[in-house]
């Protein structure tokens, strides 16, 4: 796929079909060896373990995923159906690239009603790794400080310019940080302030941090890791999420989030744009 007028090209690996190159104006905006991949996880918090969610929702933590078809449509939209098969789920994902250099991200998430385990989701939405040089986000949304669905009152609709370096919140026990909710746009730029722009038709919640979820969660059981501990990657990771699991925080003993702050087994959409900033 080709923009023709900032030369946006994206490419597609074809075992999987995740989005594995991103170029504007000949300077890569993806890290070698990494993605634009499906996101449905979250480096687990202490509450997360005190509910059981690294066990009860495991299936979404890097799910298979089989190409079951692939389509080209007229109006050059590359459309790809995947099966996943811990969930019991089909994944269609969408992308079309206009002449402007917007590439539109379509992910289409069914579920089966008849299947046996229907687990929660912690997260809905894309994550990607971009170069180090990328090392700053401004973005519209409530901050400044990280907030989730459920912790987020303290915080103010505004706009935004931090580093990532400094996106991480040194808890004790690694575990997700950095989250930004009511996110209008999302810009993860160079000192020059070039780089890439992400944003929806609704509000967004985003992160970039310098690690993987891997880095911040290393399994079901929760061993006695210390965040001074961690090494920063050489890059940015940017989680692009319609919704994210609220925190809870009744207490860390069992108790889910209320309600509405769940992320339940069901059929979702999520559509966002992402936009050269030159």
């Amino acid at each position: 796929m080709r923009g023709q007028k900032c030369r946006f090209m994206a490419s597609l690996n074809m075992e999987n079909v995740p989005l594995s190159y991103l170029d504007v104006d000949k300077t890569p905006m993806l890290v070698r060896g990494f993605d634009l991949t499906p996101d449905f996880w979250r480096a687990c918090t202490d509450n997360d373990f005190g509910s059981h969610m690294p066990t009860l929702s495991a299936a979404w933590n890097k799910p298979s995923m089989e190409l079951k078809n692939f389509t080209r449509k007229e109006n050059g939209s590359v459309v790809a159906e995947l099966y996943l098969k811990e969930t019991e789920s089909t994944l269609t994902l969408t992308y079309t690239l206009n002449n402007n250099g917007e590439l539109t991200v379509e992910q289409d998430l069914k579920v089966n009603p008849d299947a046996e385990n229907k687990p929660n989701l912690l997260r809905y939405g894309m994550e990607l790794q971009m170069p180090k040089e990328f090392d700053r986000v401004e973005f519209y949304g409530k901050g400044p400080n990280e907030n989730y669905a459920d912790r987020n009152n303290s915080d103010r609709l505004g706009i935004f310019t931090q580093l990532v370096k400094d996106q991480y919140y040194p808890y004790v026990r690694p575990q997700e940080s950095g989250n930004k909710t009511q996110v209008r746009y999302w810009k993860v730029l160079t000192k020059d302030n070039k780089g890439l722009e992400f944003f929806s038709n609704e509000p967004m919640e985003c992160s970039s941090l310098n690690y993987l979820t891997s880095d911040l969660y290393r399994g079901p059981v929760k061993n006695q890791e210390h965040s001074g501990d961690l090494v920063p990657r050489d890059f940015t990771s940017v989680h692009i999420s319609q919704r994210q699991m609220g925190l809870g925080c009744v207490d860390t003993w069992g108790s889910l989030p209320i309600e509405k702050y769940m992320l339940p087994y069901q059929d979702y959409a999520f559509k966002f744009v992402i936009r050269p900033v030159r």
